[in-house]
């Protein structure tokens, strides 16, 4: 329906800002600014991105913070929820527990207690909370009351996000047969959904369960062949498990096409692949030059803000292949 419609261009501008265009980001917002559907979440969305763009629009900043004053009054509860997880994902928490929260307090539905779940936990992990055994507490309390609460409700055994939520709580108290029994719950149910398989396939490597986990994302591959995170298992088998370097030389330069056309601007996700399999490649040069060239590929698409972290990771890889110039 046009509301889904109206969700998905949203959704879709958010992964163009993140990915650095923040024009085109704008030009979707504008689309649909008018919809009452999305009106709170689309105001919001557009004040963040003109706040990001290179040069700042002040008249257009202050007219949207007009309009947000109008439309916090009279946006609709999925307007509310769908603003505090555009908040969350901009790491403005205030807001978006503030939005949240008024749901609750008028209707807490099971999609209302799982978006204040997933805001927590977005929290939680922006501000460090998942690093030390000291603040997790806490952190994961909050989640799991918020999930809990979801599940409990009307409709949250239907619930992907409460479930996958859930899923996420027992991770981070790394309670692993536990999330794999939550994590069987949500493949069963929702058979379709990708994300629930990746999350499964995870679980099982944790568990060193392997023979399972090469068998889920041998599932995974059917419903979308070119999958990145199965890819990258894949090639973590190789070499990890079975040591075979000539095939996962072969993987990563499949992973390389994979990012090429999925990922063309994300020099963050980039990195992590090249750091991650430098580290497992023991030396071996085939899998070494490929690491380099991704970590080349991300510092260009950073152009003139490439990081220390970036040059950093270039000399560790320079130095593994034995040149030192």
């Amino acid at each position: 329906g046009t509301r889904d419609e109206a969700s998905f261009i949203f959704w879709r501008a958010l992964g163009m800002a993140k990915e650095g265009s923040v024009n085109e980001a704008l030009r979707e917002c504008d689309v649909i600014v008018h919809r009452r559907e999305v009106a709170l979440p689309a105001t919001a969305a557009l004040l963040y991105y003109h706040k990001q763009a290179q040069k700042v629009d002040r008249d257009a900043v202050e007219s949207l913070k007009a309009a947000m004053k109008r439309e916090v009054g009279s946006a609709t509860d999925h307007a509310l929820l769908m603003a505090a997880l555009f908040n969350a994902y901009t790491e403005q928490f205030g807001d978006a527990r503030q939005y949240v929260q008024r749901v609750l307090d008028s209707v807490p539905t099971s999609v209302a207690h799982a978006t204040k779940g997933w805001v927590e936990y977005l929290a939680g992990k922006s501000q460090g909370g998942f690093s030390s055994s000291k603040t997790v507490g806490p952190v994961i309390e909050k989640c799991e009351a918020a999930f809990n609460a979801a599940a409990a409700h009307e409709g949250g055994k239907q619930n992907v996000d409460a479930l996958m939520g859930r899923v996420k709580v027992a991770e981070a108290k790394r309670q692993w047969q536990q999330a794999l029994d939550l994590v069987n719950e949500v493949v069963v149910q929702f058979e379709w959904f990708v994300p629930g398989l990746i999350e499964k396939a995870k679980v099982l490597m944790q568990t060193a369960d392997w023979e399972q986990a090469m068998e889920t994302a041998q599932r995974i591959t059917q419903l979308e062949a070119d999958n990145i995170e199965t890819l990258r298992l894949s090639i973590l088998y190789s070499l990890a498990v079975e040591a075979r370097k000539s095939t996962a030389a072969q993987q990563l330069q499949q992973l390389v096409q994979c990012l090429q056309t999925q990922e063309p601007r994300n020099p963050a996700l980039w990195l992590s692949c090249s750091q991650l399999f430098a580290r497992l490649a023991c030396r071996d040069r085939s899998i070494i030059n490929v690491t380099v060239s991704m970590l080349r590929r991300a510092m260009e698409m950073l152009g003139g803000r490439v990081t220390s972290v970036y040059l950093t990771e270039l000399g560790y890889q320079q130095l593994l292949m034995g040149q030192i110039n």
